[in-house]
Formats: structure tokens, sequence, C-alpha cells
């Protein structure tokens, strides 16, 4: 009896040849829905008139955001039995790691930083370890921090609230099956079966001071919240007849929008995220997507710092012994 033809060997070629466009797509949809509400002249004059002390605060909370996920790292190297490098080492290697995370996939950086400490960590596979549940850990954190601020200051809909409920429930339930996987001999048998990273990954073993794992996901808490008031004072800068209580409540939910990237870099979807969030406090669109444009422009300071960083270590005698 002849076989059937496999669909997916038809399906796929075509998708692929798809994704282009709907990437396209993906950006060109909410840039026109802007378009049509808001005048792209305003939206300069709010950039011109923005003053800078709003502009050093907004730095000086991403900076603290950096230094703490810096500390979180280390504490998280520590879990696993990991003598970490010292505080100015780890804020080399993140901030380093930032610039390569502005190529597609923003994994590129994180995998290279786990990578230059494998070797205090037992592998490449615990340091992908620690990398997976800072992510994580870093998603929950940010769940804590919108339903603590929507407790503060409730402008936000019922339906956020649910949402917020439910992600932080699937968050610490990830967490916790997170750190069981890592016990389990059956799964690491799996792991090590999967090419290239695969024997790298059966090699993990669980956390060696769990209380170390416990401060770094409490310290994901600082992290955020820091990150979310550096948007709260753009915004609240260029529209400061806003309720800055409900400006900053707000703040964690228009991160949770723009955590994973749908479009290419989040252009496109953080204006439209920034406009109909940063709304609800009755802010104007025009004026909140001055405000996601600023922000975009403030979080290219690090990368850059990172890509300099990165030239340094390499224009360095020896710099080819380095790990």
């Amino acid at each position: 009896m002849r076989e059937l033809r496999r669909p997916e060997r038809v399906i796929a070629p075509s998708l692929r040849r798809a994704l282009p466009a709907l990437r396209v797509a993906l950006v060109l949809v909410p840039i026109a829905w802007l378009a049509r509400r808001v005048d792209a002249s305003l939206v300069v004059a709010h950039l011109g008139a923005l003053p800078p002390g709003p502009l050093g605060a907004s730095l000086f909370w991403s900076a603290l955001s950096v230094y703490s996920f810096t500390l979180r790292w280390r504490l998280l190297l520590r879990a696993w039995g990991a003598t970490p490098p010292s505080t100015l080492a780890a804020l080399d290697l993140v901030v380093r790691s930032t610039f390569w995370n502005l190529l597609p996939g923003g994994l590129v950086g994180d995998v290279a930083r786990s990578d230059a400490v494998r070797h205090t960590v037992g592998g490449l596979g615990n340091a992908l370890a620690a990398l997976w549940f800072e992510r994580v850990g870093g998603l929950a954190g940010l769940f804590v921090v919108a339903l603590g601020a929507n407790v503060l200051a409730p402008p936000a809909p019922a339906w956020f609230t649910r949402v917020t409920l439910l992600g932080c429930f699937g968050s610490l339930v990830l967490l916790a099956l997170s750190l069981a996987a890592t016990r389990s001999t059956a799964l690491a048998r799996r792991l090590a079966a999967l090419p290239l990273l695969g024997p790298r990954l059966g090699a993990i073993t669980p956390p060696s001071r769990p209380r170390d794992l416990a401060r770094a996901l409490l310290l994901s808490l600082v992290t955020q919240t820091t990150t979310t008031l550096s948007l709260a004072v753009i915004v609240h800068a260029l529209a400061p007849a806003s309720d800055l209580r409900a400006v900053t409540a707000l703040s964690p939910a228009t991160v949770l929008f723009t955590f994973v990237p749908v479009t290419p870099g989040g252009v496109g979807q953080r204006e439209l995220v920034f406009s109909m969030v940063y709304g609800l406090a009755g802010v104007r669109a025009d004026v909140a997507v001055a405000a996601s444009v600023t922000s975009f422009a403030l979080g290219l300071v690090f990368p850059l710092a990172g890509g300099a960083l990165t030239l340094w270590h390499h224009a360095r005698p020896g710099s080819r012994h380095e790990g």
C-alpha cells in the first residue's frame, strides 16, 4: 500500500516563506493603527520638551535594576555551588550580554554570559539552569510587583487583576516544577539524548544552596520594581497632570505586555502597549508614544555600553586568553 505523503513536508516550507511577511505585518499593523490616532508632530514636540532631570532619574532606576539583576545572577550561581565572579566582574559580563542580546532572539548574550562562568558551576548545563531560573524568577517577580501595584492604586480593569493572579500562580508553579526537574534522573536521560547541548543539559544538578536560590528569587522584586519606576518617571514627566500613583501602578502592566517581544525589537508592540495601558491613567496616546520612544532610547544606553566594553576587552593585550 502506498503511503500518504506527510503534510508537514509541504506546509513547513510555506510557513517558513510566510514568516518574514508575518513579522513585517506584526510591525505594520500596530503602527498603522497608531498613525490614525496619533499626531507624529506632537510626539516629536514631546520628545524635544522632555527635561534632562527625568531622563537622569530614569537612567538611575535602570542602573539600579541592572545592578540588582547582577546580584541576583551571582546568587543563582552560588545556589549551584559556584564561587561567582566578583560583583564588578559579574556586572561587566551582564552589561556586555545586553549588547549581544540586541541580536534576534535576545538570548545570545545570556548564553555567552553563562558560558563564561560554566567552569564555576560544574558545566554549561548548570550555568544554563541558573539562566532559566533567572528568567522564570524574573517573570514571577514581575507578576508579584504588578499585583502589589494594583492593590496600592487600582486603576486597571478587573480582567487585568485576574490575568495577573493567574500569571503569578503559573510562574510560581513553573518554578516549582523546574526545581523538581533538576532532581529527575529520567528527565536528565532524556535531555542527554538531545543533539548539541544534550550532554550538557543532562548533567544538570539540583542547587546545593537552596537559600541562595530563594534570596535570588526575592531580589527579582527589586529588579522589577526599579524597572517599572524607570518607566513611570518618564511617563509622568511627559504627562505631569496625570496621577503619579496610577502611572506607577500601571507600569508593571506595561513591562508585562512587552516582556516577550512579539514584533522584531518590540517595534510597534511597545508603542501600542504604552498608549493602551497608560491611557487608563488619562495619558494621551501621543504622550504615551513619546514615552515609549524615550524608554526605548534610554534602554539602548546599557547595550551600547556593553558594546564599548566588548571592544575594550578584545583590544586588551592577552584578551584571546580570557574566558
